[in-house]
C-alpha cells in the first residue's frame, strides 16, 4: 500500500487544482551531486505544478517534488514561498527518515542530499533578504552534510558562500569560493577570469598567502601571476619578461585570456573594470578627535606636545613610547650631520624654502616636490625625522628638486600661495592631522599630493592620496592571521591609553568577524596591575578564592595549586616594550603550573628598534608584527635601521618609524599614479609591503618576527 504524506495540509497554502497530465519522474539521488537537477538549472515545469504532483504521489516520491518545488520557487525569485517550503520539507523529511520502512543506507543517504538541497534553497532565499547570518548557517548545514557523507559541493553553494563571506568582509575566503566556484564549471567563462583576477589585485600580500593555505583548485598559477605582478608591475617592459616566464610555464591555464590585456602598457590599456577608474572616494575615518591625552606608562614614556598625539594619531604607530626627553633633545644639526650643511640649506637640488619674495611664475613640473612638514616647534621632532627619511631616500635616487616648507612657520594659504614660483608639481606632506585639514581647504589647490597622514575628513579628492601607519591595519592583519591558526579563545592584555584601545577594538572586531567570539580584553595601567590583569584574564584569582573557600570548610591541611582557565589559548599583548618584558616570562612561568604553555603574541609597540646590547631571553618565542626594517639583520651595513641606529642612537622608536616612513614616501611619488591605473602594483618599502586601495590609502602588509635568546628571526603565517 502506498504511503502518503502525513502533512499534506501544508500544501493548502499552494494548491490551486489537480494535475492535469502525468508527472514526470524526479531525476534519481545519486551521490555524485554534480548530476542532480537543481536549482541551478532552468525548470520548463513551475513550483505550483511540483506541488500538484506532489499531492498526488506516493511519500517518496511526494518529497522528492517537494525538494524541485522549494527550489523552483527560488528560482522564480518567490524566495518567501522557497524558504517556506524547504523548512516545511525539512520537517517532512525527518518523519520519514525515522520510519522503520526507510532505514536502508541507500534510502538515508537520499534523504540526507535533499537535506543538503534544501539547505541551499534556504541560503538562497536568506541571501536575497539580506538575510546573511541566517543563510550562512544554512550554509553550514550543507557543509556539514557534505563531509560526513563525502559528498562534493555543488558549484551553487560556492557562490552563496562567496556571496555571504563577501557581506562579511571575509575577502579571501570569499575569492576561495569563487574559485572553488569556478573550477566546478564546465567552462569557464571570460568575465570569470576578469573578477577573479580583480579580487586577488585587491588583496593584501598576506591575504595572498592566507588564500594560498586554504589550498583553492589551480591556485598556483594564479598565485605565481599576482606575485609577478606586485614585483614587476611597475616596470612594464621587466613584468612583459614575467609574463612571458609565466605563460611557458602555464601554458593551459584559464588566466591566460589576461595576458594580452597586462602586456599592454598602461598608456593603451583599456580598463577591465569602471571600478579602476580614478574618482574621489569616501573613506571611513573614525573620530578621534579626543586622541589628545599625554599617556603614562611604565616607561614615563609620552608626549612632549600634548596635541601630538591627536595630530599624528594616524601615523604613529606607538605614540605612547615616544621618550619626552628625546624629543625635547632633537635638533635640526642631525640632519646636516647625515647630509652635509650646504645641501640641507643651499644646494642645487635641496631647497628649505622660507617664503622669500618670488616674482616668477612657472607651469608645474613634476619633478619639483613640495614637502610640507612642522620642522620648527611643537612637533618639530616628528617632522625632522620624516625630513630625514626622505633626504636619505634622494641621496640614493636624486635627480628632483625638493622644496621644503615649515608648516609651523607660516599658514597654509602663505604656503600654497609659493607654490607657482617654484613650479611645484607634485606634494609630500603634510604631516599633522590639523595641516591636512588646512591643505584640503585650499579649493583651488589641484596638484597630486601624498599625505603622511589621514585627514579628519572623510573624503580624499582624486589627485589625493594618504600614507599612514595607522595601528588598526596591524590589528586586523594580526587578528585575521591568528584567528586562522585555529586559536578560538584569546585573552587580549593591552595597556589602557588611546592607542591601545584603538588597536584593542580593531583586533575584537576582526576577529569577532572571522569567528564569532568575542576575544576576552584585561587592560592594565601600570606596576603591580599588570600581573592583576593577567590573573583576572586567567581567572587564576578566582581559582585562589575557591581554594581559600574549601580551605575554611575543611581543617585538615590540602595541598593545592590555583589554575588557569583552561579555555584561553592565545595571549596578544598591546603594549610598550618594558610592558611585553614583564609580562612575557609571567606569562610563561606564573599562570598555572598545570597548564601547558600559551603562546604570547603582540603587535609592534612591543618590539624595539634598538639594536646595540640587546637580550631578548625574557621575550623568547613571543611572535609579533613589524615594518621590514624592524626585521632586518643588524650586521647588514646597508639596513636603514643600522643607520638610523648610528647617526641618532638616543632616538625614540616613534621617531625611527617616521624615518623610516619618510623614506618611503619619497620612493612611492614615482608609483603613485602607475598604482592607481594597475592595482596589481605593490612598493617593497621599509615600512611594509605598500598598496593603494580604492579609497586612495597606502595600506600596508607587515612581517612577523620571533624572538629566540640572541636573535630575532622572521617566520611565516599563513
Amino acid at each position: 500500500m502506498q504511503k502518503h504524506l502525513s502533512k499534506a495540509a501544508i500544501l493548502s497554502v499552494f494548491l490551486v487544482g489537480c494535475a492535469t497530465s502525468p508527472p514526470p519522474t524526479p531525476t534519481p539521488v545519486e551521490q555524485d551531486l554534480s548530476t542532480i537537477t537543481t536549482l541551478e538549472e532552468d525548470h520548463a515545469v513551475t513550483a505550483q505544478t511540483y506541488l500538484d504532483y506532489a499531492a498526488d504521489a506516493e511519500q517518496l516520491q511526494s518529497l522528492d517534488y517537494l525538494v524541485y518545488a522549494s527550489e523552483q520557487f527560488a528560482n522564480e525569485e518567490n524566495y518567501h514561498k522557497a524558504l517556506w517550503l524547504a523548512l516545511q520539507t525539512d520537517v517532512l523529511i525527518d518523519e520519514a527518515s525515522a520510519n522503520a520502512d526507510y532505514q536502508s543506507e541507500e534510502q538515508q543517504l537520499k534523504f540526507e542530499i535533499a537535506h543538503y538541497r534544501l539547505a541551499l534553497v534556504k541560503a538562497t532565499s536568506l541571501v536575497s533578504m539580506q538575510e546573511f547570518t541566517r543563510a550562512s548557517k544554512s550554509l553550514d548545514t550543507a557543509n556539514e552534510i557534505a563531509t560526513t557523507y563525502s559528498l562534493q559541493h555543488l558549484s551553487h553553494y560556492y557562490y552563496l558562500e562567496n556571496q555571504v563571506q563577501l557581506e562579511q568582509k571575509r575577502d579571501v575566503l570569499a575569492l576561495n569560493a569563487y574559485l572553488n566556484a569556478v573550477a566546478l564549471n564546465e567552462e569557464t567563462d571570460e568575465q570569470d577570469i576578469y573578477t577573479i583576477w580583480f579580487e586577488l589585485t585587491q588583496l593584501t600580500s598576506w591575504q595572498v598567502d592566507q588564500l594560498e593555505a586554504l589550498s583553492p583548485p589551480d591556485f598556483a598559477p594564479w598565485k605565481a601571476l599576482i606575485l609577478a605582478a606586485h614585483k614587476y608591475g611597475y616596470d612594464q617592459d621587466a613584468f612583459n619578461t614575467q609574463l612571458s616566464k609565466w605563460q611557458s610555464e602555464y601554458p593551459g591555464h584559464d588566466a591566460n585570456a589576461l595576458i594580452a590585456h597586462l602586456s599592454t602598457p598602461l598608456s593603451e590599456r583599456p580598463a577591465l573594470f569602471d571600478k579602476f577608474e580614478s574618482q574621489q572616494v569616501e573613506m571611513p575615518i573614525d573620530d578621534l578627535s579626543n586622541s589628545n591625552e599625554s599617556e603614562s606608562n611604565l616607561t614615563s614614556d609620552s608626549l612632549d606636545e600634548p596635541q601630538l598625539a591627536e595630530n599624528l594619531s594616524d601615523t604613529l604607530p606607538d605614540e605612547s613610547t615616544a621618550d619626552s626627553n628625546v624629543l625635547a633633545n632633537e635638533i635640526a644639526p642631525e640632519s646636516n650631520e647625515m647630509l652635509g650643511e650646504d645641501s640641507m640649506l643651499e644646494g642645487d637640488e635641496l631647497i628649505e624654502h622660507e617664503g622669500e619674495e618670488q616674482t616668477q611664475i612657472l607651469p608645474p613640473n613634476k619633478d619639483h616636490i613640495a614637502v610640507l612638514l612642522p620642522l620648527t616647534g611643537r612637533a618639530k621632532t616628528a617632522g625632522l625625522a620624516a625630513q630625514q627619511g626622505i633626504m636619505t631616500a634622494y641621496e640614493k635616487k636624486p635627480g628632483k628638486k625638493l622644496f621644503f616648507y615649515d608648516t609651523n612657520a607660516q599658514d597654509m594659504t602663505e604656503i600654497v600661495g609659493q607654490f607657482e614660483q617654484q613650479a611645484i608639481g607634485y606634494v609630500i606632506g603634510p604631516l599633522l592631522k590639523s595641516n591636512i585639514d588646512d591643505y584640503m581647504a585650499q579649493s583651488t589647490l589641484a596638484l597630486p599630493t601624498l599625505f603622511l597622514n589621514l585627514p579628519n575628513k572623510s573624503i580624499v579628492e582624486e589627485k589625493q592620496v594618504a600614507f599612514s601607519m595607522r595601528p588598526e591595519d596591524e590589528a586586523v592583519q594580526a587578528a585575521t592571521t591568528l584567528a586562522r591558526q585555529n586559536y578560538k579563545y584569546p585573552l587580549v592584555m593591552a595597556h589602557k591609553d588611546k592607542t591601545s584601545e584603538r588597536i584593542t577594538q580593531a583586533f575584537i572586531t576582526r576577529w569577532q568577524q572571522e569567528t564569532g567570539v568575542k576575544p576576552q580584553v584585561s587592560f592594565f595601567s601600570k606596576g603591580s596591575t599588570m600581573q592583576t590583569a593577567l590573573k583576572d584574564g586567567f581567572e587564576v584569582t578566582e581559582s585562589k578564592k575557591r581554594i581559600a573557600s574549601v580551605s575554611r570548610q575543611f581543617p585538615v591541611s590540602i595541598k593545592s595549586e590555583a589554575r588557569n582557565r583552561r579555555d584561553i589559548d592565545m595571549v596578544y599583548i598591546i603594549g610598550s616594550p618594558r610592558q611585553t618584558r614583564l609580562l612575557k616570562p609571567y606569562i610563561d612561568v606564573n599562570v598555572s603550573p598545570f597548564a601547558k604553555l600559551v603562546p604570547v603574541f603582540a603587535s609592534s609597540k612591543s618590539h624595539s628598534l634598538k639594536i646595540e646590547g640587546v637580550d631578548y631571553r625574557d621575550l623568547r618565542g613571543l611572535i609579533f608584527t613589524d615594518m621590514p626594517v624592524a626585521l632586518e639583520d643588524p650586521a647588514n651595513e646597508q639596513s636603514l635601521i643600522r643607520l638610523a641606529n648610528q647617526l641618532w642612537p638616543t632616538r625614540s622608536d616613534t621617531l625611527h618609524r617616521i624615518f623610516a616612513m619618510g623614506y618611503d614616501s619619497y620612493q612611492l611619488v614615482e608609483k603613485i599614479e602607475t598604482m592607481k591605473q594597475a592595482p596589481y602594483v605593490r612598493h617593497f618599502g621599509e615600512t611594509g609591503v605598500l598598496q593603494l586601495t580604492d579609497e586612495n590609502i597606502i595600506l600596508r602588509s607587515l612581517l612577523w618576527g620571533r624572538y629566540d635568546t640572541n636573535e630575532i628571526q622572521q617566520v611565516v603565517l599563513n
